[in-house]
């Protein structure tokens, strides 16, 4: 078995090289990467089909953050590092009108994001990425990325609960009004996908209902909802393995589909079945039909037909194909709902 540890772009040079030299090493590690020297990728190799858009990039890479569960933050070593604007423009320039920012807090540096944002002006892109939830208390930076073309924004709002927010050292999401958070984004014409966890020590059976009846009174407009996973290298990890809550290891079930540890105030097969039934609901046709038809009120209808809708009709085949809401009938069933 050979490893590589770190980010690919200093590494697989090395193992191809070794390769091809038969002489392959067990492990490969890396230092951060310098985003001023990232290689162009030939997008001619990109199987479009296979993709949302093989029009992807970054132009910030990591997390200063410590949230307990994030795996991302503990990869980058705590540590946010920003691409040269201008090496940004240059590939930006080469794509076509809709664009996927891999970053992961594409505004995490204000100063950074108001200089990338400003240069975007002229492009007239329609792009989308992951942001914290701090633009909407950003009045001027949140007007600036929707019209530069932003129409769409994942968010990790994680949980309703400050118990839980404050137990994950989510401490940029603590206290905030979560209903105006979402209200002032969709006022600016810019559609989120919510990130939500399952499964703290602070989360009791109700935490499935009352995250759904959020989720459709704000109208998110699209749920990415997860079962807790603590990826190892994670202070999470560390802390449920000691106390014996770890109780799987088999690392190909770390993906957010599965329960591996052990939570406080419910059984794992609820927590799993409770996720499931809440993606479920939230994916319903019904509902799908009811946010679609709300956000014709704050959305243009190209990001409803281009963007929100496919989103929603993906994630549910996406979650019917994974069993969920099959997992999700049994729990409505039971009467814990």
């Amino acid at each position: 078995m050979k490893i590589c540890i770190g980010e690919a772009e200093y590494n697989v040079p090395l193992m191809i090289a070794d390769f091809q030299n038969g002489g392959l090493k067990k492990f490969y590690k890396s230092e951060l990467v310098d985003l001023a020297e990232l290689p162009k990728p030939d997008r001619h190799l990109i199987r479009k089909n296979a993709y949302v858009t093989p029009n992807a990039m970054q132009a910030t890479r990591g997390c200063v953050h410590s949230c307990a569960f994030c795996s991302v933050a503990a990869f980058n070593r705590y540590k946010m590092r920003t691409r040269p604007v201008d090496h940004v423009m240059e590939e930006l320039k080469t794509l076509g009108k809709y664009v996927l920012f891999m970053d992961d807090n594409i505004i995490l540096d204000n100063a950074y994001a108001r200089e990338l944002f400003r240069a975007m002006i002229p492009l007239k892109k329609r792009w989308f990425s992951q942001c914290g939830i701090g633009i909407a208390e950003d009045e001027e930076l949140l007007e600036l990325a929707a019209q530069i073309g932003c129409r769409g924004l994942f968010i990790g709002f994680e949980s309703l609960s400050e118990q839980t927010l404050s137990a994950y050292s989510k401490h940029c999401n603590r206290k905030r009004n979560y209903r105006d958070v979402v209200k002032r984004i969709h006022e600016a014409g810019i559609a989120i996908c919510g990130g939500f966890v399952f499964g703290s020590d602070e989360d009791g059976e109700d935490v499935f209902e009352n995250t759904l009846q959020f989720l459709l009174e704000s109208n998110m407009d699209a749920l990415q909802s997860t079962r807790l996973t603590p990826f190892p290298g994670t202070p999470l990890f560390d802390e449920l393995d000691k106390e014996g809550r770890i109780v799987d290891k088999d690392w190909s079930h770390y993906d957010f589909f599965h329960v591996v540890h052990q939570p406080k105030q419910m059984s794992c097969e609820t927590l799993d079945k409770g996720t499931a039934w809440l993606q479920q609901q939230f994916y319903s046709y019904s509902n799908i039909t009811r946010r679609v038809g709300k956000a014709f009120g704050y959305l243009s209808s190209e990001t409803i037909f281009k963007a929100m809708l496919p989103l929603n009709l993906g994630w549910r085949y996406k979650l019917t194909s994974y069993g969920a809401f099959k997992l999700g009938n049994y729990f409505q069933k039971s009467g814990i709902n």
